[in-house]
């Protein structure tokens, strides 16, 4: 996503043990970036299923299977929040989570 000009960032919750080396206050960090535009594209596992208001989320790619329809339905919740200037929510499910569910 970067070397094709959109500003991405991958944001999980095991930062401190991963060899990445960033720590939770980087996480926070770059959540608050996202939020405020600094980055278009943010890749996450298991990070947004609840609990993370960020209302003008447009897009969601779907990269994983999930076997719970709780959380498919909180990830989807991600983007179906209201926000001034959004007419939509585009879901791409490369996964196919909506037939298994």
């Amino acid at each position: 996503f970067n070397k094709s000009g959109i500003k991405s960032v991958a944001i999980h919750s095991k930062a401190e043990n991963s060899k990445s080396n960033f720590t939770v206050s980087d996480k926070e960090d770059l959540i608050s970036k996202f939020r405020n535009d600094v980055y278009q594209v943010a890749f996450t596992v298991n990070m947004f299923n609840e609990g993370v208001d960020i209302p003008d989320i447009e897009n969601i790619l779907m990269l994983r299977p999930t076997d719970s329809l709780t959380i498919l339905i909180q990830q989807i919740g991600r983007g179906l929040r209201i926000s001034e200037g959004k007419d939509a929510l585009q879901v791409l499910d490369f996964i196919g989570n909506y037939r298994n569910l």
